[in-house]
């Protein structure tokens, strides 16, 4: 393997006391190191040349830029204003001790670069990458996909430095530090707002195309990242690219038909039976399970949470959960009859967990038997949502059994503007309360509420009953109808229901 000033530099710096000059080349492109004998010889391109100072030419030929390691003291001025990357060792005992510590640091990346290049030949295993890695960089490294799985990252630190980034209960990586990872577009060096990722971390995102697939970061938990343990990373990240390469799974190139049916189906597109029932029955499942569907988005429209790591998350989840996105939201079917959430109640509950977390909003449609009717249930979890969110803004899930009255109340009201809707005695109701401390709609709203029932209504209002049989006699002197007659009563609850909508 060829290595570079810093790397030779840092290396030396550890065992002697060394003294850098000149230029620094900075790409790996050393070759393995070489005693100069002197004579006159000319110095090539790339090498890497170990003399003593008493040895070196005043004005020697130079092929190009080269890296001198000299010892006993300074060279002439000339090799300070040429391409000449110099390392001045001023402790080494002798000559042949400095080549060997030399050639044992060449030996042990050499080592490291055959051991990636074997990982590479056979398994291509990305977790034993970063094992053998360890002993170079000694400190946190990790893997992440594009859907935020941990593909590898150093488990033999389990220090409480490290805890914060090792998975969470879900198994992915903390939500924090991937949305500051998901930022970075290429390889760098962060010097981070927030206080998620140290300062100095190492961060290279690799892409297929425009997608996402990898991200590779060491974060300086033990130490601070050096120049020459930078340009190591990146030479590291090469090969994660060829391993991740060599996984098509993790690229995206396998297609979910299950995925696609389910689109499909919300899509009102047909779909073979047989096709569905096969990919349930692979899925451990059958077409006469019981299903809900979900409909999740996020609270801020610019929220930088990618849907990939959402769809993953949710099906990390729960068992026998498909996520996917679709009209710009992510709809979620989940099996109930083969999870151990029997009910929506209790199913709720869990999913509030994880919306909280990842600050997501979640309408959930009736349980159903046949997912041919996927659509409609989509759509009931979609009005969930709807009519749930200007409802309850604050709440985090929504259920349509709760929207129903809301939402068949809307679809009573039709084509109309309410105030067109409203009746002449309504109407009349609702001027009057305008300009009155006395509110004869809520009156009336509370009268039906109680059926008619005047002992109930007077509590609830907290008005004496005299009070109220008054009231109420002028309310139905307004009226067109007999509160008497059910399905007048009916109508105006529909009314009153739009009305304090």
């Amino acid at each position: 393997m060829e290595l570079n000033t810093d790397i030779l530099f840092e290396a030396l710096s550890k065992i002697y006391k060394v003294e850098a000059a000149g230029c620094t080349l900075t790409n790996l492109s050393l070759d393995l190191p070489e005693h100069y004998l002197g004579g006159g010889s000319a110095f090539k391109k790339d090498h890497v040349y170990i003399a003593r100072t008493d040895q070196l030419p005043p004005s020697p030929e130079l092929e190009g830029p080269a890296l001198l390691i000299c010892l006993g003291g300074s060279p002439p001025n000339w090799y300070f204003n040429s391409e000449f990357s110099l390392l001045i060792v001023k402790t080494a005992p002798d000559i042949l001790t400095l080549f060997n510590k030399v050639q044992a640091i060449y030996r042990k990346y050499n080592e490291w670069a055959d051991a990636l290049d074997k990982i590479l030949e056979t398994t291509a295993d990305i977790q034993e990458l970063i094992d053998v890695s360890l002993p170079v960089f000694n400190n946190f490294m990790a893997v992440i996909d594009g859907q935020m799985n941990y593909l590898a990252y150093t488990r033999e630190m389990s220090c409480k430095t490290c805890k914060s980034f090792l998975p969470d209960y879900s198994g992915k990586v903390p939500i924090m530090i991937f949305k500051n990872l998901a930022k970075i577009q290429k390889a760098e060096t962060l010097q981070p707002e927030s206080d998620f990722i140290p300062t100095g971390s190492y961060v290279d995102s690799i892409f297929n195309g425009k997608v996402l697939v990898g991200i590779f970061a060491i974060f300086p938990l033990h130490h601070s990242l050096t120049k020459g343990e930078l340009i190591l990373a990146s030479y590291l990240s090469g090969k994660i690219c060829l391993a991740l390469s060599r996984h098509s799974k993790i690229l995206g190139s396998n297609i979910n038909t299950f995925q696609k049916l389910l689109s499909d189906l919300l899509c009102l597109l047909p779909v073979d039976r047989n096709a569905l029932e096969h990919c349930l029955r692979q899925r451990g499942g059958d077409l006469t399970d019981t299903f809900v569907c979900i409909k999740i988005k996020a609270f801020y429209e610019d929220t930088d949470i990618s849907v990939e790591y959402i769809c993953s998350v949710l099906e990390a989840s729960f068992e026998f959960c498909v996520a996917f996105e679709h009209e710009s939201i992510i709809a979620v079917f989940i099996n109930l009859s083969r999870t151990s959430y029997k009910n929506i109640a209790s199913l709720s509950e869990a999913l509030e967990k994880i919306t909280t977390n990842l600050l997501l909003k979640a309408g959930i449609s009736y349980p159903f038997n046949d997912l041919f009717q996927a659509y409609f249930y989509y759509r009931q979890a979609c009005c969930a949502f709807e009519i749930g969110y200007a409802l309850n803004p604050d709440k985090m899930i929504f259920n349509f059994s709760d929207c129903l009255l809301s939402y068949m109340t809307t679809k009573c009201i039709g084509e109309f503007p309410l105030d067109v809707l409203y009746p002449p005695e309504i109407l009349e109701l609702i001027e009057h309360d305008k300009s009155s401390s006395v509110k004869y709609v809520e009156t009336l709203k509370v009268y039906l509420n109680c059926s008619l029932s005047i002992t109930n209504t007077s509590k609830t209002l907290g008005i004496h009953r005299s009070t109220l049989i008054a009231r109420i006699k002028n309310i139905s002197s307004v009226l067109a109808g007999s509160l008497d007659d059910p399905d007048y009563r009916l109508l105006l609850n529909i009314l009153l229901k739009a009305y304090q909508k």
